[in-house]
């Protein structure tokens, strides 16, 4: 949006004058870079001492346990964050344990 309007003569100028054109791009202006959804990384996993749970915010997904946190926030915890990408069975061993889960991605 910033971009936009130091750009656009049109799109600024609209903005300047028509309070509604600006009440939009003022809340685009703050929603702008915000997470759209939220996915599982396919082979991402966290693996931890402890109960997960009792770490991050978790959420069950099919059956798999997954962070609330991405893939940076639980790296700045200091938990053991995993890519076994080329492998299957990373959401398979989440299944079954509490102190393992998949990375959402944001």
């Amino acid at each position: 949006m910033e971009r936009a309007l130091k750009e656009s003569s049109d799109f600024r100028r609209l903005y300047d004058e028509d309070e509604s054109v600006r009440r939009v791009i003022d809340l685009a202006r703050r929603i702008e870079g915000l997470p759209r959804n939220i996915s599982i990384h396919a082979a991402g996993v966290v693996i931890a001492k402890e109960p997960l749970a009792s770490q991050v915010p978790v959420w069950v997904s099919e059956g798999t346990l997954v962070t609330e946190f991405d893939k940076d926030d639980v790296e700045a915890l200091g938990l053991l964050k995993m890519d076994f990408s080329g492998t299957a069975y990373a959401h398979h061993y989440c299944r079954y344990s509490a102190s393992c889960a998949c990375v959402a991605w944001h």
